[in-house]
């Protein structure tokens, strides 16, 4: 049975590398990479696309470190603009300028052509089952603390 985890868990690492090595392939003409396009993303969700660094960190599971190295590149490619708080100089808050926000427009297309491409090989009940048990793994993953910390330390 181990092994057989390891082999989902495998798949799922060499899949995730291969689609985001294409996905970077098509966004390098837009300048920009999944990484920061995901930076972009969260902005554009966010409430006036406006989000502090901290709420970057925790929206994307990232180190502050990543996050302050995506940020000053997307700032030079004026994909956004930082400023700190009003009340608060500690806090440093980000928003989307106007042609990131035209940008995650584009790319949004090209990225849901992408996700049709994935999944294309399936059928609508497949992709509706395959779908809802990412969902489910994922879910289970994110709450089963116990069994993580279990797993790292072996």
């Amino acid at each position: 049975m181990r092994d057989e985890i390891n082999m989902v868990s495998t798949h799922i690492k060499l899949i995730n590398e291969l689609i985001e090595k294409k996905a970077n392939q098509k966004l390098k003409i837009y300048g920009i990479t999944v990484s920061q396009i995901r930076v972009v993303v969260v902005l554009k969700a966010a409430k006036n696309e406006t989000c502090s660094m901290k709420e970057l960190e925790k929206s994307l599971k990232l180190s502050q470190q990543n996050i302050v190295g995506l940020v000053k590149r997307l700032e030079e490619k004026k994909v956004l603009y930082s400023f700190p708080d009003k009340e608060d100089k500690r806090i440093k808050h980000v928003k989307l300028t106007d042609s990131g926000n035209q940008l995650c427009d584009t790319i949004a297309f090209e990225l849901k052509k992408m996700d049709e491409w994935i999944l294309e090989a399936l059928t609508e009940e497949e992709k509706e089952n395959f779908s809802s048990l990412l969902k489910k793994i994922y879910s289970h993953v994110m709450g089963d603390s116990e069994y993580s910390s279990q797993i790292l330390k072996e």
